[in-house]
């Protein structure tokens, strides 16, 4: 799309604070925006990557590791996700699940829940992704009706 998607604009909004308002929401008690250098954001704890071009995962592991019981993972390029689905993956960190993914039609989207121990797994994940996480461990799947939970925004095209 062509550079940073933070306040790319969407349904009124932009794509930032459409994910905050989705976890707010849907119960999450506190937000982190990890942001690349010289970015700014707003709404919640803002982080600055050092490295964006390290990947996802490196943004992912800025957020993590701070002794939280457990973490919602939500990409910025996913700001149609619902609040319900948020509760419903808080619901099932609540519950004892150790990993969380919504599943909408048979397939996996997010946010991602992660409990302290699978956020420290995360934390030592090198040049993979957290679907590493899901291919090496058992993630309680929760059936979501929510479309948005599987569309991300990674071209012009996809809108």
């Amino acid at each position: 799309m062509g550079g940073p998607k933070l306040d790319y604009p969407h349904r009124g909004s932009t794509f930032l604070q459409l994910c905050i308002d989705a976890l707010t929401i849907g119960g999450a008690d506190e937000i982190r925006a990890v942001v690349a250098p010289g970015m700014q954001a707003e709404g919640g704890v803002v982080l600055t990557n050092p490295d964006p071009s390290r990947g996802m995962i490196s943004s992912v592991q800025i957020g993590l590791g701070d002794g939280r019981d457990a973490y919602l993972v939500l990409p910025v390029d996913c700001p149609d996700v619902s609040s319900d689905t948020v509760a419903q993956v808080i619901e099932g960190l609540r519950g004892g699940a150790a990993l969380v993914v919504p599943v909408y039609q048979g397939r996996r989207g997010h946010p991602l829940g992660l409990s302290s121990e699978m956020a420290t797994k995360a934390l030592e994940l090198r040049d993979v992704g957290l679907n590493a996480l899901l291919r090496l461990y058992d993630a309680l799947p929760i059936e979501v009706d929510d479309p948005g939970c599987l569309k991300d925004y990674d071209s012009r095209s996809d809108f």
